[in-house]
C-alpha cells in the first residue's frame, strides 16, 4: 500500500521542473517497500537509497528553516516563484520525510533479518 502511495508521488512529480531525480527517488522509495513486503532486504540498497535522500534533506533545510521562521504555513499552498524559493524546497523535503518514515519498517525488517541470522 506504501509502495502505491510512492508511485503516485513518483507520478505527481511529472510536471515538476526535474521531474527526473524526484520520480527515480520515490520509484526507489517504492521498490525497497515492495521488495521488503516479500521478504526481500538488502541492507546496501536500502543504505543507497536513504544516504542520498538525508544528504538533499542537508541541502534543503535552510529553506525549511526559512520558511518555519520567517513566512506563514499558508505560503506552501501558493504559487512557487524564484523569490519564494523556500516553497519548494519545503515541499521537496516534507516529501522526502514522508519516504523517509515510510522506510522505518525496511529498517526494522533489516535490523530483524540481521539479528535472526
Amino acid at each position: 500500500m506504501f509502495a502505491a502511495a510512492m508511485i503516485c508521488f513518483s507520478y505527481l512529480q511529472l510536471n515538476d521542473p526535474d521531474p527526473v531525480l524526484w520520480v527515480l527517488v520515490y520509484v526507489l522509495v517504492a521498490g525497497l517497500l515492495t521488495f521488503s513486503a516479500f521478504g526481500k532486504r538488502n541492507i546496501y540498497a536500502f543504505w543507497g537509497i536513504v544516504v542520498p535522500m538525508l544528504i538533499t534533506m542537508g541541502v534543503l533545510s535552510p529553506g525549511v528553516w526559512h520558511w518555519m521562521m520567517y513566512e506563514s504555513a499558508a505560503d506552501l499552498l501558493g504559487e512557487m516563484s524564484p523569490d519564494r524559493k523556500y516553497i519548494e524546497e519545503t515541499r521537496e523535503f516534507g516529501g522526502l520525510l514522508i519516504a523517509l518514515i515510510l522506510l522505518i519498517p525496511v529498517y526494522m525488517g533489516i535490523r530483524k533479518d540481521k539479528k535472526n541470522n
